[in-house]
């Protein structure tokens, strides 16, 4: 996935990322409350 977010990147921008960061997360599409703590 790290390789084709790189040349993903590359295509649009024409340039190499310097840096990549991922983290767990939720998203709610349709804008109900999330629970942050669990």
């Amino acid at each position: 996935m790290r390789d084709r977010l790189q040349d993903e990147y590359y295509k649009l921008f024409g340039k190499k990322s310097q840096n990549q960061f991922f983290s767990p997360g939720r998203v709610n599409l349709i804008g109900e409350h999330i629970d942050y703590n669990g």
